[in-house]
C-alpha cells in the first residue's frame, strides 16, 4: 500500500523514511490504518493532502485534507 502525500498542490521534493499500512473492507465501509515518518516536505508549503490507494474494485481514490 503506497499513500501520496501532496504540500501545496506538489508532490516533488517530499520524502519519507518508512510508510506503513492496511485497510478493512466491511460492506461500503474501508477502515484505513497507516503510518508514515516524513523526512522532508521539500521547500513545499500549504496545505496537506493525503492520497489514498484506489481499491481495485472501487472507481473512487479517497483523499483526506490535512490542513496548514
Amino acid at each position: 500500500m503506497k499513500l501520496v502525500f501532496i504540500i501545496g498542490g506538489v508532490q516533488t521534493g517530499i520524502t519519507y523514511s518508512n510508510q506503513t499500512g492496511t485497510y478493512t473492507i466491511i460492506g461500503k465501509v474501508v477502515i484505513w490504518s497507516f503510518s508514515i515518518n516524513l523526512t522532508s516536505k521539500g521547500s513545499n508549503t500549504g496545505n496537506v493532502t493525503i492520497i489514498l490507494p484506489q481499491i481495485s474494485s472501487r472507481a473512487v481514490q479517497p483523499t483526506i485534507n490535512v490542513g496548514a
